[in-house]
């Protein structure tokens, strides 16, 4: 919402202003009270100390809408504190103890590692004064957040974000902290690089062993080796990560003196710095390997790095003046006038996007389409097992109207609900029957027969003119199979646990009837494994595989599916 509420995404007589204030604290001292325009901010300080305290006047800019009034206030506060803590290097928050807790001098707890004064002495510095100089970048760091596009400023949100959290959990988990903010660059390195990979760009030590093997080989199978190995997921991820560092760090940031006894990193040692902190981020993440205890160890926490055994590494302070750099050096490289248009309403945590219940629309022609069949059928099944139905008739009107329109993948499904609607609710009538009768084709072959026929019938049969036929078992395993693999396409078949250990009952039901004793306990077992939910309809299911007997499909039924 701090972008949002610059304007840029709305037309001046569609926007909505709200003037409102909020108090926060920070481990921080400005020299004069801080004015921006866009978005409209006044932070005045209103109590210095080691902990001063903050009052905010800011202006929420939303977007005219029928039904929100206003919304998004919690999102502009938690946005404008997390672009101070960062700017500053600091720690602000809107509660005054949490602030004087993560910037404690010594340990307090036994939880605690270290201080995260001895970890990041100026991150958590109590008192610590802010220039007129310094205020004034932050003014310019603002705009160029203010001025990227809307996915970069969510990303660089979110990273922000990531680096907030690791300054508190600092003092309590070290390694947590120091992976954290890796993550934080890596998380924007994935979505914000041009990196192309090249085989000179391969671990060397590798390189050079299989190097001699590949100049025996023909040049065309060792370039798709080469490529094969180039385009590995780890490999791309480590060398975006690079890449995306070098490519937003200028050279004042190996220029700057950090104070006595403090070391700036070296040029020549950002590789290798590069290497070894994403190796120990990966360590941890993937083998909870602990970090270098010397890490956190306070015998030099003001420098950017420590040398282990001859390995230059990072220190906390290191990667997290990087990470500073870097993400300022991306936004402003990033900004631009491109006009966006957003839906607000989904950017604000304060706006809760639920799915309207199926009874609201269900009944509606005009929201209907082939590529919703699946899902009204789903729905109209779902009503049937709470026997509580919403009336459809002018949706079986549309898809007699449109089913020679329809896709042919979509025919299948709008027949069978078709039918099913219709023989449970216009059973007299001979319309509905001549129009399956002309298209009798398409029904079977799916899993939506099998569902069809089960609520029908209560049995995995059908009837033609020879009578009553039992479903083929393997035509049903083959159709589950596919339901399986579909039911989470956008387009799918997704039934309810209720519905799908009935079908997988009725199928046990076949299978004891033909003495297939492995089909019986495979089927109740996957019914069980559907239906734990459930207590009565699993107690039944679970009856019936101990006893090898058919379970009583009406009795299951006669559970309403509770809503």
């Amino acid at each position: 919402m701090l972008q949002i509420s610059t304007g840029k995404f709305f037309d001046d007589e569609n926007m909505r202003k709200h003037d409102d204030k909020f108090v926060f604290y920070s481990n921080v001292i400005l020299p004069i009270n801080l004015e921006t325009v866009s978005p409209l901010i006044s932070v005045e300080q209103v109590e210095s100390g080691s902990v001063s305290c903050y009052v905010v006047s800011y202006q929420l800019i939303t977007e005219v809408d029928p039904i929100i009034v206003k919304c998004g206030n919690q999102d502009f506060i938690a946005q404008f504190i997390l672009a101070w803590a960062f700017y500053f290097d600091c720690v602000a928050k809107t509660q005054k103890e949490l602030v004087q807790k993560i910037c404690r001098e010594k340990k307090v707890s036994t939880y605690d590692q270290a201080a995260a004064a001895e970890i990041s002495p100026k991150t958590v510095e109590l008192g610590k004064r802010i220039s007129l100089e310094e205020m004034n970048a932050f003014k310019c760091f603002l705009d160029s957040l203010m001025n990227v596009n809307r996915s970069c400023y969510k990303s660089t949100i979110a990273a922000i974000k990531i680096i907030d959290d690791a300054k508190e959990t600092l003092s309590m988990n070290f390694d947590l902290g120091y992976s954290t903010l890796v993550y934080a660059l890596e998380s924007l390195s994935q979505k914000h690089d041009g990196y192309v990979p090249e085989w000179n760009h391969y671990d060397d030590s590798i390189r050079r062993k299989i190097e001699p093997i590949f100049n025996e080989m023909e040049e065309g199978h060792s370039n798709s080796i080469k490529e094969s190995l180039i385009e590995g997921k780890q490999f791309k991820l480590r060398k975006r990560f690079e890449s995306f560092i070098n490519n937003n760090l200028d050279e004042q940031f190996f220029k700057e003196y950090l104070g006595e006894n403090a070391k700036t990193l070296r040029r020549s040692y950002l590789q290798r710095c590069l290497l070894n902190l994403y190796q120990l981020r990966s360590s941890f993440v993937h083998e909870l390997k602990p970090l270098d205890v010397m890490l956190s160890s306070p015998h030099s926490p003001l420098s950017d790095y420590i040398v282990r055994f001859g390995e230059p590494y990072f220190t906390f302070t290191g990667i997290n003046r990087l990470a500073r750099a870097v993400i300022i050096n991306f936004l402003n490289k990033n900004s631009t006038n491109d006009v966006e248009t957003i839906f607000w309403t989904r950017e604000t945590s304060s706006v809760v996007i639920a799915e309207m219940c199926a009874s609201t629309w269900i009944h509606n022609p005009q929201s209907f389409n082939e590529n919703k069949i699946n899902k009204w059928f789903t729905e109209y099944i779902n009503m049937l097992n709470r026997k509580n139905v919403v009336e459809q008739q002018k949706i079986m009107n549309k898809i007699k109207e449109d089913f020679d329109r329809y896709k042919k993948p979509f025919r299948s499904p709008a027949i069978h609900y078709y039918w099913l609607y219709n023989a449970n609710h216009n059973h007299s009538e001979s319309s509905w029957q001549k129009f399956m009768e002309k298209h009798h084709i398409y029904t079977g072959n799916s899993f939506h027969f099998f569902v069809v026929i089960v609520y029908l019938y209560r049995k995995l049969s059908f009837l033609n003119n020879e009578g009553e036929v039992p479903a083929d078992l393997d035509d049903f395993d083959t159709a589950y199979s596919e339901y399986n693999k579909k039911r989470f396409h956008k387009s799918g078949l997704s039934l309810s646990a209720f519905t799908e250990a009935a079908l997988l009952c009725a199928a046990a039901n076949n299978a004891l009837e033909k003495r297939d004793l492995s089909r019986f306990s495979k089927y109740l077992s996957l019914a069980i494994e559907e239906s734990a939910s459930n207590l009565e309809n699993s107690k039944l299911i679970s009856q019936a595989l101990k006893n090898q007997e058919e379970v009583d499909i009406n009795k299951y039924f006669d559970v309403q599916q509770s809503v």
